[in-house]
């Protein structure tokens, strides 16, 4: 008989921080867009990305190619710790691939991949600073998180683009959480020992209810 009676629809507490994460990232890269404006950079238009959320390939959703830059946050591994956890909770680190894309073309001279790199990189510089600002010490959950860092920003090509007249350059950002992961807690069950039956050469496991 199962013991769980309520329906388990929530999201875990680390796919709520990577939506936390791309919401906070699009609120500020607006607003960073919109004070490239009002400064009139030559190079506002690089202020304007678009984000994303567990997307692999971007570039397909956005479209034109000047669409570019823009953001992909991904969920890309869980860590429960068994040193700081409880029964109603396991003290977690969730790893983020924060993908920053950028698109180069020639221009004054200069090449279209080395144009790509100083996007991508002004790009991460953006992410960077905004994800480290000690008003996001917490990511705006501080009940949840416990703390966050950057431990590695490397560049790279991504090889998937399918116009390869399109040089375009990737900065990886791999941001690590702390997280309060919860589960669904029953009091004062006691538990019986679920009967099975082994019938099969292969070892699967046959459920008699």
């Amino acid at each position: 008989m199962a013991v769980i009676n309520t329906l388990i629809c929530d999201q875990d507490k680390v796919e709520l921080v990577r939506d936390q994460v791309a919401a906070i990232l699009a609120l500020e890269l607006e607003n960073q867009y919109s004070l490239a404006v009002e400064a009139a950079l030559e190079n506002a238009r690089d202020y304007k990305v678009r984000l994303f959320i567990e997307n692999e390939r971007p570039y397909d959703a956005a479209g034109e190619k000047n669409n570019f830059p823009f953001v992909n946050v991904m969920l890309e591994a869980a860590t429960p710790s068994a040193k700081n956890s409880r029964v109603d909770y396991q003290e977690t680190t969730a790893v983020y691939g924060i993908y920053c894309y950028a698109v180069g073309n020639f221009y004054g001279g200069v090449s279209d991949d080395r144009l790509a790199g100083i996007k991508a990189w002004m790009l991460a510089r953006l992410v960077r600073n905004i994800l480290m600002a000690g008003e996001y010490t917490y990511l705006g959950l501080r009940k949840t998180v416990f703390s966050r860092n950057i431990t590695k920003i490397e560049s790279g090509k991504d090889a998937g683009m399918p116009d390869a007249a399109m040089a375009v350059s990737v900065i990886r950002i791999t941001l690590e959480v702390v997280v309060n992961e919860r589960s669904p807690q029953a009091a004062g069950v006691e538990m019986e020992p679920i009967s099975f039956t082994c019938t099969s050469d292969t070892g699967e496991i046959l459920i008699d209810i």
